[in-house]
């Protein structure tokens, strides 16, 4: 496989952009040498071929490279960690793992969290990663968006799952495994070999790292930016502005970032915790991977990882914080709230989200119910003196599990494939119109017949109609359905009459041969349209239709007598209203 990452390559408009997309800082990325050959094997995301030509694939009527949603809910998990001083080794226990490995109860048997999984203290680093790390960073490498985020109230042990101490490769947490899966399967070892890319596979990958810090977003790898703003446009998605992404080739330099990010990241000391994260921190990696088949079709997929280490909640009153560190206190407990409120409306399905409450869920919009694989982390203690916190972050998991996210491959299409792209939509949407017109004229010579039922309405057989072949038709994305439908009920319209209608009378239909003719030569052989024209206050037939009420003289009289009438009263009213105001008191 051929691994040169020195192409800085101009790409075609993705079709979904990463967060983070805004102008880098300029590096080169440096070259990865190549492994050793193998024989190429077919590899494609979601079972879809991804090596077929634009060309090939309409004259074959094969799809071009695209990826359907699929509707995922957000993977919980808790991991309780150990006692960490005196105190907390003599505290008693208020919570326990499930023997299933799936619930978490309390003690006294009040409360019980069903999960998808619950890691106990004696769980280790490589445990929590091969459940949660693992599967995020395959669909990753697919050309999915995967996205892990910790949570738990301060001092529950959330960085050390995330980052690990410095000192042990053992220890390591899932941002570094992480960084060490992905070049492992770049460079074809490790115990996913067997899903090996082709040998024509080149990949570019670049780090982001920065904090929401106080409701500010800083870039740890520029100190220079230290206001960043986030911007989205239809075309281009979501995206940090002015943050810097630097290249990366090997685990070590990914490593270099974290600790140079780490170092600028804002920690202070407080009674719970003597390294306590005073920002919430977001570590994105981009993947970008394209490949060439055998048949010349270039095929390009765009992964981002996005590892976030949320600040700890964390009471006033337990924590002492004064000063600056309460103040920073209350903006983490602010954003933290915040988050919550999304996850509310997410899970009970409300019209509106409030993304734009806080920076933190602002950023974290696609993670929340976009386009995105999501993986909650929730850290806890089991120790009494922290049931409340560790209460209300199992409750936060019970409602994260019932949001759900819509995720597909993203990729990547060329000006070639854009173009053929469009023409297939058009004959799509030309055949589409043809379906509509041969229902409208078999409705049309239905109702001649009298197939129709009368109780129902035109209206409604012909929006059901519509409504049919709109959900057969491939492009009913293509925001044309009201159009057309309005153009099959307007087709329908011609020979209709307004049945149903409380006002009509009773008696033969308009248009008829029962009736004689009225008006102009050949106007009793013309359909009566009322409905189709109730809102412009006349009648296509014109005035000389005798038969609608919208044209009779009666009713023309009728509405003339309502004008008048609230003319004048509205006309008295404020006559009434001057007088009282002139008339002195007495």
């Amino acid at each position: 496989m051929s691994t040169d990452l020195r192409q800085a390559r101009s790409r075609p408009e993705a079709i979904a952009s990463p967060l983070g997309s805004g102008p880098s800082n300029g590096s080169t990325p440096p070259d990865i040498s190549p492994r050793s050959s193998r024989p190429a094997a077919d590899w494609s995301p979601g079972g879809g071929s991804a090596t077929t030509t634009a060309a090939a694939a309409l004259a074959d009527g094969v799809p071009l490279p695209r990826s359907d949603r699929t509707e995922t809910c957000v993977k919980v998990v808790v991991r309780f960690r150990p006692p960490v001083d005196d105190v907390e080794h003599q505290d008693t226990t208020a919570f326990t793992v499930h023997p299933n490995g799936q619930a978490v109860e309390s003690v006294d048997g009040s409360y019980r969290v069903e999960l998808d999984r619950a890691f106990g203290e004696a769980s280790t680093q490589e445990a929590v990663y091969d459940y949660i790390g693992r599967p995020i960073v395959d669909a990753v490498l697919g050309g999915y968006n995967g996205t892990i985020f910790a949570y738990g109230h301060t001092g529950s042990g959330k960085t050390y799952s995330m980052m690990g101490p410095n000192t042990q490769d053992s220890q390591q947490g899932i941002v570094p495994r992480a960084a060490q899966q992905i070049f492992d399967r770049i460079a074809g070892a490790g115990p996913e070999v067997v899903d090996a890319f082709p040998d024509d596979t080149e990949f570019t990958l670049r780090c982001s790292f920065l904090e929401v810090y106080r409701e500010q977003m800083r870039d740890l790898l520029s100190p220079a930016n230290q206001k960043l703003q986030v911007k989205e446009l239809p075309q281009r998605g979501l995206w940090v502005d002015g943050l810097s992404r630097e290249y990366v080739t090997c685990k070590a330099e990914v490593l270099s970032i974290l600790r140079a990010g780490s170092r600028a990241r804002s920690v202070a000391r407080t009674r719970l915790n003597q390294h306590s994260s005073r920002s919430h921190a977001i570590f994105v990696l981009h993947v970008e991977q394209r490949s060439t088949g055998a048949d010349g079709a270039t095929t390009e997929r765009l992964g981002k990882l996005t590892l976030v280490d949320l600040a700890g909640s964390e009471k006033v009153s337990k924590s002492e914080c004064v000063g600056e560190t309460l103040e920073e206190a209350k903006k983490i407990n602010w954003s933290l709230s915040a988050l919550g409120k999304v996850i509310d409306s997410l899970a009970e399905q409300r019209p509106h989200v409030p993304y734009r409450d806080s920076r933190l869920t602002r950023v974290l919009q696609e993670a929340l119910g976009g386009n995105c694989r999501t993986t909650l982390l929730v850290a806890a203690s089991s120790c009494t003196q922290h049931f409340d916190e560790t209460l209300s972050s199992l409750r936060f998991a019970a409602r994260t599990q019932k949001v759900r996210n819509h995720a597909q491959v993203n990729y990547m299409c060329t000006a070639d494939q854009l173009l053929l792209l469009v023409g297939r939509l058009q004959r799509e949407l030309s055949s589409a119109k043809k379906q509509i017109l041969h229902l409208a004229n078999s409705a049309q010579a239905d109702h001649r017949r009298g197939g129709l039922d009368e109780s129902l309405g035109w209206k409604v057989e012909s929006q059901r109609a519509a409504q049919l072949v709109w959900r057969q038709s491939p492009i009913a994305d293509a925001r044309e359905p009201r159009r057309l439908t309005l153009q099959l009920a307007e087709a329908l319209s011609d020979e209709r009459s307004p049945r149903g209608d409380p006002r009509t009378p009773p008696g033969p239909t308009p248009g008829s041969p029962e009736l004689p003719s009225v008006g102009s030569a050949g106007h009793a052989d013309r359909t009566c349209k009322p409905c189709a024209f109730a809102h412009a206050g006349r009648c296509a037939n014109g005035p000389a239709c005798g038969f609608c009420h919208l044209c009779g003289p009666d009713e023309r009289k009728r509405r003339r007598r309502e004008r008048l009438d609230a003319r004048r009263a509205g006309r008295d009213a404020r006559r009434s209203e001057t007088l009282r105001h002139q008339v002195p008191p007495r």
